[in-house]
């Protein structure tokens, strides 16, 4: 049996809170846009660095499985490259999330990804991410003794992203940041309950990060 399409709307209520400290960043945001722009563009060159920790609501789905729901759990990122032009962004990102019930880990996810940066107004400091690359699912089922299975598969992951660097010092910038992850590591065995088909899950995050550049 396919698992039924579920629009993300129930994945974005259970990040809201976040969402709500996002959203009073960016009005913040908004406000000091002027002094921003008095400052002139923004200058990007070199190296540069950012990270951050979200708030993040994965679901996994395959194509023999039943329904699943949106969980909710933390997640992080690590983002680091080159400046190939004020507008342009080249680097790597690795991410990971981790969903618990209780002290019981259930599901596990890293990646790692190329990425590239687009800052399309850049007296704004917004950007569009684009990403690309491997990533790892860990799927943790209780058994019957008391006991817990590990299945794990790696595959290919994409991830979409937007973000706004806000300048507090020259060179250090808060970054409130959206993303998508979307990993695909095909045919899963999970021990005892048995072979999850064309395994696909889908992780939506939102939090703030710090910049270098």
């Amino acid at each position: 049996m396919v698992a039924p399409v579920r629009r993300p709307i129930e994945a974005v209520a259970r990040i809201g809170p976040c969402l709500a400290v996002l959203g009073g960043v960016i009005v913040l945001a908004a406000v000091m846009v002027h002094s921003v722009e008095a400052q002139g563009s923004e200058h990007r060159q070199g190296f540069w660095v950012q990270g951050g920790v979200m708030a993040a609501a994965n679901r996994s789905d395959c194509s023999n499985c039943g329904e699943f729901n949106w969980d909710e759990g933390v997640a992080a990122f690590l983002r680091a490259g080159g400046t190939i032009s004020p507008h342009v962004l080249l680097g790597a990102e690795v991410y990971g999330f981790r969903q618990t019930d209780g002290e019981v880990t259930k599901t596990e996810i890293q990646g790692i990804l190329a990425i590239t940066e687009w800052y399309p107004w850049l007296h704004l400091g917004s950007f569009v991410k684009v990403g690309i690359g491997v990533t790892n699912v860990d799927l943790f089922v209780s058994t019957l003794d008391g006991g817990t299975t590990q299945s794990s598969k790696t595959g290919m992951g994409i991830s979409l992203g937007f973000g706004w660097d806000i300048r507090v010092t020259n060179g250090i910038s808060i970054t409130p940041v959206i993303n998508t992850y979307i990993n695909a590591v095909g045919d899963l065995d999970v021990e005892p309950v048995g072979t999850a088909d064309n395994v696909l899950t889908t992780l939506l995050t939102a939090g703030v990060g710090v910049t270098l550049h």
